[in-house]
């Protein structure tokens, strides 16, 4: 009979891909009045069984017609009339049925990568529960990417393959996300490249990336920051000498000079009764207040010297358990004694001594050129250096914060904090 038809091949084909065309066209037009028609009445609350049936005829039509779209306007164009807000320049590839158009909304830009999915509601023992889903403007969905129900996921967002954005989740504006049950934004786009990473030689840009990574890791292990998790600040006036002998003229330090700076003292642990490292934090502002760009901003701790010489000793030693950091001491003596040296058995953060880590080159108006290190000490003259020194005993102290407090410290948890407030 094929074969006896008087219509040529390319007949054929056109009127076959017409016919499949108004079939598509009519059932893509009775799906919309399906839905319409099933939940114009806002007054009556939706029966599951209305509901089942829309999302049957909606996913039928997807089947049938619609996913052949996949990709072009014309899937945006579908989608709009069913409730669904769609914006401009939008390429939508091969998704799943979306079966409560009108819960979703998507931004100018937004590309959503081949079989990625965008749910809008699940079936869960409390029964079906649906939200809104939100994507905003330029957002890039990775191939087989889910969106569950609530997410939000703001401009500028890359979600990587095989990635999930969790139900009533926010996604930052300018994150690039990956991961299935907590998805990690490993870079935001929005933040300038610092420009100090760029001028790093390769070797020392990789020490760099993978010491970031690791704190990184054991910061979502632990739930909460690696260093430095509590602490207390404050702010004064730094007054310079009218004369300090040996000192040539600084652009930041010159006689008389006053300068606003803020101090601020932390701790890993939140007790501050457990023997610990204390730190101290300087950072000297201009008069301007500008604290994006500090005249001189330096960290400082108890101990005299620092038990890492490089970065990559400082990387080494972080990975390291306590077996394989006492093997490095062997090697390594004088490694004890800066470890051991840290520790205060503190009353007061105003009662001890905290030096620099690292030297500073120092410029000055006449072109010398001298490497300095700072020290804050107290004002009380009498407090020595070795004020509230822990006695080593062993090779090296426990994990940090793992030394508890004294069975008869009675002191408050946050004693330290309080002292420094008043």
């Amino acid at each position: 009979m094929i074969g006896s038809t008087s219509l040529s091949p390319l007949s054929f084909s056109i009127s076959v891909a017409t016919a499949y065309l108004a079939h598509g066209l009519i059932l893509s037009l009775i799906t919309c009045l399906m839905n319409h028609s099933m939940s114009g009445n806002q007054g009556t609350k939706t029966t599951y069984l209305r509901m089942w049936l829309g999302h049957r005829i909606t996913n039928s039509c997807h089947l049938k017609f619609t996913k052949l779209l996949s990709g072009t306007e014309a899937f945006c164009i579908y989608l709009r009339p069913l409730g669904a807000k769609v914006g401009k320049y939008c390429s939508i590839r091969a998704i799943n049925p979306v079966l409560e158009p009108k819960l979703v909304s998507i931004g100018n830009g937004v590309h959503l990568g081949d079989f990625s999915r965008i749910i809008t509601g699940f079936y869960s023992s409390d029964g079906f529960t649906s939200r809104k889903v939100a994507v905003q403007d330029n957002v890039v969905l990775g191939s087989q990417s889910i969106v569950l129900p609530g997410s939000i996921i703001q401009e500028d967002v890359i979600i990587g393959a095989l990635s999930v954005a969790p139900v009533n989740s926010v996604l930052q504006r300018g994150g690039v996300y990956i991961g299935s049950q907590s998805p990690i934004m490993i870079k935001n786009r929005m933040h300038e490249l610092d420009e100090r990473i760029e001028e790093m030689d390769p070797k020392y840009k990789k020490i760099v990336g993978n010491l970031a990574a690791n704190l990184a890791a054991t910061t979502l292990k632990a739930r909460r920051r690696y260093f430095h998790r509590i602490g207390v600040s404050g702010k004064g006036v730094l007054k310079i000498f009218d004369n300090i002998e040996g000192f040539p003229d600084h652009n930041i330090f010159q006689p008389w000079e006053e300068l606003p700076f803020q101090h601020s003292n932390s701790l890993i642990v939140d007790d501050d009764a457990r023997i610990d490292a204390r730190g101290a934090a300087l950072r000297i502002l201009s008069h301007k207040s500008d604290r994006e760009s500090p005249l001189l901003d330096m960290t400082l701790k108890t101990g005299k010297a620092f038990y890492a010489r490089t970065i990559s000793d400082f990387a080494t030693w972080l990975v390291c358990g306590l077996p394989a950091r006492e093997e490095q001491v062997k090697h390594a003596p004088h490694i004890r004694d800066a470890v051991w040296m840290s520790l205060r058995h503190a009353n007061s953060f105003a009662e001890l001594h905290y030096y620099s880590n690292i030297c500073r080159l120092f410029r000055f108006t006449n072109g010398q050129e001298m490497y300095v290190k700072f020290k804050l000490r107290p004002s009380d003259v009498t407090i020595s250096e070795d004020s509230r020194k822990v006695e080593p005993i062993g090779i090296l102290p426990p994990e940090t914060g793992a030394i508890p407090r004294d069975s008869n410290d009675t002191r408050p948890l946050l004693f330290l904090v309080e002292d420094f407030q008043t």
